[in-house]
């Protein structure tokens, strides 16, 4: 039996190839600048001087030095009481001079005693501190603030882009390919 002839097909597809680097985006942006300036305020301050007041008239009252008026009627009440006093201790006196029974010298006694008796006189007050009556008034100060300002400026940049292209090559790698085998024929039978 004789044999069929096959012809031979043979195809080698093609290759596509590619190499790619991507792209990238430089930005950049300086900085915004930035200026401030700044009025300051202005405070004014005013105040009027405080009052004080001394009334001391009570401590020159107490010293006897403020009026001549009251003085006297100091000294006239007191010279009252000095007088009844004075008649009291007379009194006393001379009912010691009557009392026979005393074994001393009653007369040289009261003598001597009064010799060195001191008689008070007070017609002064008590002085102390609290005869000072002192009162203070603050005056209210007047403060007027007069507000500075703020002045902001800003100067922007605007970014900077720059692309940069990648790189693509598309190449064929291997070139398609189709191999046709006719059969053998023989000539010669």
């Amino acid at each position: 039996m004789a044999a069929i002839p096959t012809i031979q097909i043979r195809q080698q597809y093609a290759r596509i190839g590619i190499d790619a680097e991507p792209g990238f985006m430089k930005i950049s942006q300086p900085q915004a600048t930035v200026e401030i300036t700044q009025a300051p305020a202005v405070v004014s301050i005013h105040s009027e001087p405080g009052r004080l007041q001394i009334d001391q008239s009570r401590a020159w009252d107490a010293l006897g030095a403020k009026n001549i008026l009251s003085t006297l009627d100091r000294i006239h009440s007191e010279a009252r009481n000095v007088g009844w006093d004075h008649v009291v201790q007379i009194v006393q006196q001379g009912d010691r001079l009557a009392d026979l029974t005393n074994p001393g010298n009653t007369v040289a006694e009261i003598g001597k005693e009064e010799a060195l008796r001191f008689r008070e006189f007070n017609y002064l007050t008590e002085a102390s501190s609290g005869n000072v009556a002192m009162e203070y008034t603050p005056s209210p100060p007047v403060i007027d603030v007069q507000a500075g300002g703020v002045d902001i400026r800003v100067d922007t940049h605007k970014p900077e882009m720059e692309y940069i292209r990648g790189k693509l090559d598309i190449y064929v790698a291997q070139q398609a390919m189709l191999t046709i085998t006719p059969p053998q024929i023989d000539i010669q039978a």
